[in-house]
Order: structure tokens, then sequence, then C-alpha cells
């Protein structure tokens, strides 16, 4: 994911986006992730991204074959990390305690 909200994953399954490698379409999904984009009311748009997934769990158009996963270990002593939450975190400002 490129950032933390699930319309990240959720945009690359509409009809004609060009990562939607298996060419999944389904109107209902995409009027759900539209209809998710146009709202300012953030429970109102998770609920439409909600039904959006249940759609893909539905209808399966897709198989997850594996996650990634970043394993990180720091020494308690070590302060100043700024963590980001896509892995990338800076050690720029960091010392020892």
């Amino acid at each position: 994911a490129d950032y933390r909200d699930p319309m990240t994953m959720l945009e690359i399954m509409l009809t004609g986006n060009s990562f939607n490698y298996g060419a999944f379409s389904n109107p209902q999904y995409d009027k759900l992730v539209s209809d998710a984009k146009k709202t300012s009311d953030n429970a109102v748009r998770m609920n439409y991204m909600i039904n959006a997934e249940k759609i893909l769990i539905d209808e399966m158009p897709l198989i997850p074959l594996y996650h990634r996963a970043f394993t990180l270990m720091v020494n308690p002593k070590l302060k100043g990390i700024v963590y980001n939450a896509l892995g990338k975190h800076k050690f720029n400002y960091c010392y020892i305690e």
C-alpha cells in the first residue's frame, strides 16, 4: 500500500484500472468506490469501502499469495527514531540514551 487507507488497494480493482490485471469488472463495486471517493464523511466513506470489500471477497477476483513484512528490533537505549507506517523509518536524529 502507498498510504494507510483501504482506498489504496480498492482503487486497483476498478474497471479499467491499468493495474487491474485480471480485468475484474463489477458496476456495483465501481459505484461503491466512486461514492467513497466523493464523500467527506469518514463513517459513510468507510461503509462504502466495507461493502466494496465484501464484493471482492464474494467474487474473489484475486488470490493474495503473500504479504511482505519487515521486522525491526530496536534497543530501548536508542531514542529519536521517526517511525513511518510504510516501514521507511528515519534514523537521522537517533541518539543513545
